[in-house]
């Protein structure tokens, strides 16, 4: 597998986050910057929480990016929002993603501000590392899915959607409708509504077969690039309070934002609204 993050200038975010991957996953991770200077030496602050880290980051040399580095890879992990719209012409989508909603740029602040970087960038990659192990490959939904999309809405839910009703969901033209496949057969769907820079995760299922393998997380992932990358500042979604699923979407970034009484039946529960801001 060859992972790629990019950052702007290849000197802060991009390297670290680099090494921390590949410190937790064994995957040799790469680097580059949109607006590198080529040769530029990692930040000195950054080497110093490197080191802190039991990274090195000394012999760390700026390259700027080019397309070949965008061909080569298997997965391109954007460090903000920006970056990942700048090279959508250039890459296919199902590789794109952005870490944790976007990692503010730490460029010319304090050690502090740096290490917060650092922190935001550890507690994102777990659920990045996952993301890219799922076995699944995630495509854009078609109409032949939905009845596969109904069996597992009444498999996994205590009140699923009819057919009838994700068919007239398909057809709205801000809701999007992503598909994982497992040897060609629905191992789970994700269905998001965008409406004003705005995104909603209506439904997200993965078979039972296919649970506790990254497949809601690649999901998810797949559903946030296409929102980001359609100009979404921020996804919302809503959980029962009592699901194991909160525990996923946390490990994503997203924050608890609200609370709505009763508003789950069969049985009744709260249901919990939370978010992901884009940056």
């Amino acid at each position: 597998m060859r992972v790629l993050f990019l950052c702007t200038g290849n000197t802060c975010r991009s390297p670290m986050a680099a090494a921390l991957f590949s410190r937790l996953t064994g995957v040799e991770a790469e680097s580059a910057g949109l607006c590198a200077v080529h040769g530029r030496p990692a930040a000195a602050h950054m080497q110093t929480l490197a080191e802190d880290n039991g990274l090195d980051l000394s012999n760390q040399k700026s390259r700027l990016l080019t397309n070949e580095m965008l061909d080569q890879a298997d997965f391109i992990v954007c460090l903000s929002a920006s970056h990942a719209m700048q090279i959508e012409a250039h890459a296919a989508h199902r590789k794109i993603r952005v870490l944790g909603g976007g990692i503010a740029d730490p460029f010319g602040a304090s050690l502090e501000v740096y290490k917060a970087c650092v922190d935001e960038m550890r507690a994102a990659l777990p659920a990045l590392a996952k993301d890219l192990r799922s076995p699944c490959e995630i495509i854009c939904a078609r109409e032949e899915h939905l009845a596969a999309f109904a069996g597992l809405q009444r498999e996994v839910f205590s009140q699923p959607a009819s057919l009838e009703r994700l068919r007239e969901r398909f057809a709205v033209p801000h809701a999007h409708m992503y598909a994982a496949l497992a040897r060609d057969e629905i191992a789970g769907y994700i269905s998001i509504d965008e409406i004003a820079g705005e995104a909603y995760v209506d439904d997200v299922a993965v078979f039972p077969a296919h649970q506790r393998q990254g497949v809601g997380s690649a999901l998810l992932a797949r559903a946030e690039t296409g929102a980001i990358l359609r100009g979404c500042e921020k996804i919302c979604l809503e959980v029962r309070e009592s699901s194991p699923a909160r525990v996923l979407y946390a490990a994503r970034g997203y924050r608890e934002a609200g609370r709505r009484k009763n508003f789950y039946d069969a049985p009744k529960e709260d249901g919990i609204l939370m978010e992901l801001m884009v940056r």
